[in-house]
């Protein structure tokens, strides 16, 4: 692991303490490390602005958000209470990154889930275990 990742995860579980003892609590299945960090270590590597460790939570709440929304069969009080949870958490972080193209591109990414699952599908495809809504985030920070 490349060491801004380390102190990176460091930082995010920092903020994201309480939120996953709440997901904990909730009786829901451990995180694993893949999920755990998914968002937060593609986040770093794209990032390089002001609270970098703000903006990786917000990504890492973003996809819990995502991830929860998608196991609301299998969980259904759970996840759809705590996948909420999630997404105003996720606001929480990125408000304060003050950045437009960086909050369209979230925007955009949520009109894109909504729209894959209002055709039956479920959020857009991720590839290669990266969370596809950091495609786009990555070319909202290019602009």
């Amino acid at each position: 692991m490349k060491e801004y990742s380390k102190t990176l995860r460091i930082g995010v579980d920092a903020l994201l303490r309480e939120d996953y003892r709440l997901w904990e609590e909730a009786g829901l299945p451990p995180l694993a490390p893949e999920a755990r960090y998914a968002a937060a270590d593609a986040a770093g590597s794209i990032y390089d602005g002001p609270r970098p460790h703000e903006f990786a939570a917000a990504c890492q709440c973003y996809h819990l958000f995502r991830l929860l929304h998608l196991r609301a069969e299998e969980f259904p009080e759970a996840a759809t209470l705590l996948g909420d949870y999630f997404f105003s958490r996720f606001s929480a972080y990125l408000i304060p990154q003050d950045n437009v193209p960086l909050t369209l591109a979230f925007a955009d990414c949520l009109a894109r889930d909504a729209a894959a699952r209002a055709d039956g599908g479920r959020n857009a495809n991720d590839a290669d275990g990266e969370p596809a809504f950091i495609s786009a985030i990555r070319e909202a920070l290019r602009r």
